[in-house]
């Protein structure tokens, strides 16, 4: 997932909620409320594209691993988060990073042509990760979440879930983006 959360936090939330609107599906996913909700906290957008750029991960993934734990949901098994890379995995490379390289290479600000391509491409991209996040969370069981979980538990299970995530990709972070991770987690499982 790699995620094209970049134009998030370029706009107001009621922007963002004009868009997600658009969709018929917005108010079925909570995921994505709680994904565009964070991407707004300060610190969040700068931390995921780390992430995303440096360490070339799914920021979805990692959004989908905090919202797990966050909605109570706890610590998911290795196999959830296999099979939720696995999910993802074509539509990532066949769809989003194609739009996301295309979007990039056009300047911001570029001849009036080209920055309506550019919008437009960015709205496809949302739109390629709305999907993305749909599918995510469809395969998440929908067993009954644990009520009453402790931020510090809630924190505890996103770190945890995120750890094994990382340990699948085989991406160590490092001194350098530890932190980013860090602030996405602590950001999520705020009270």
């Amino acid at each position: 997932m790699t995620v094209c959360l970049t134009g998030w936090g370029k706009q107001t939330m009621e922007q963002q909620d004009d868009r997600t609107a658009e969709s018929p599906s917005a108010t079925d996913n909570p995921f994505w409320t709680f994904s565009v909700a964070l991407y707004d906290r300060p610190g969040v957008r700068e931390a995921c594209l780390a992430l995303q750029d440096r360490a070339g991960i799914d920021v979805n993934l990692i959004l989908f691993c905090c919202w797990a734990a966050q909605e109570g949901k706890g610590r998911l098994t290795r196999a959830e988060i296999q099979s939720a890379m696995a999910v993802v995995a074509v539509w990532r490379v066949q769809v989003l990073q194609p739009l996301r390289r295309v979007r990039r290479r056009l300047r911001k600000g570029g001849v009036s042509d080209e920055g309506r391509l550019r919008e437009d491409l960015l709205k496809a991209e949302l739109a390629a990760e709305r999907i993305e996040q749909r599918r995510l969370q469809a395969g998440l069981a929908q067993e009954p979440a644990a009520s009453g979980r402790s931020s510090d538990r809630r924190q505890a299970d996103a770190r945890y879930n995120c750890g094994v995530y990382f340990d699948e990709t085989g991406v160590a972070l490092g001194d350098e983006l530890a932190p980013a991770l860090d602030t996405v987690i602590e950001a999520a499982t705020r009270d």
